[in-house]
């Protein structure tokens, strides 16, 4: 695969994942989503941070996207040091980027997540059967469709 489009299918993923708050992954949704998933994304994740720590400019471009993972720019820049990264070592990178992008897009097929601007989550797709599995939030269903 194309270092550049890998990338980008792996920055596309990284927004649902992240805590706005310092760019930790997002241990309370992640945990009881999928623990595959949480396991697959904290490899790749440490592995960015380490692969970006001796480069001034790669490390700035992962911490400007940690504190806004939903701005474009952000992303767009993050893909780029990322795509550099999978071609300096393509024998160790590209699989290990792989193997989350993979992970990414089984679960997001499984469940959708969305985020809206105030930081409400909706998720939506398979049901979570996980002893101990919390979601916050409020969970709705349409009353038209029940019987009286």
């Amino acid at each position: 695969m194309d270092p550049f489009e890998l990338a980008q299918r792996a920055v596309s993923h990284l927004p649902d994942y992240l805590d706005h708050a310092g760019g930790t992954v997002a241990r309370q949704m992640g945990a009881d989503l999928d623990r595959a998933l949480v396991s697959s994304l904290q490899r790749f994740y440490q592995w960015l941070k380490q692969a970006v720590s001796g480069d001034r400019a790669a490390k700035k471009a992962l911490q400007q996207f940690e504190q806004k993972p939903d701005d474009k720019r952000r992303q767009t820049t993050l893909q780029e040091v990322l795509a550099r990264l999978i071609e300096a070592d393509p024998s160790s990178a590209a699989p290990l980027v792989e193997h989350f992008v993979n992970e990414a897009e089984r679960v997001r097929a499984e469940v959708t997540v969305n985020r809206t601007e105030n930081a409400r989550v909706a998720i939506s797709g398979r049901t979570i059967n996980q002893p101990g599995a919390v979601i916050i939030g409020s969970i709705g269903h349409d009353r038209d469709d029940e019987d009286e």
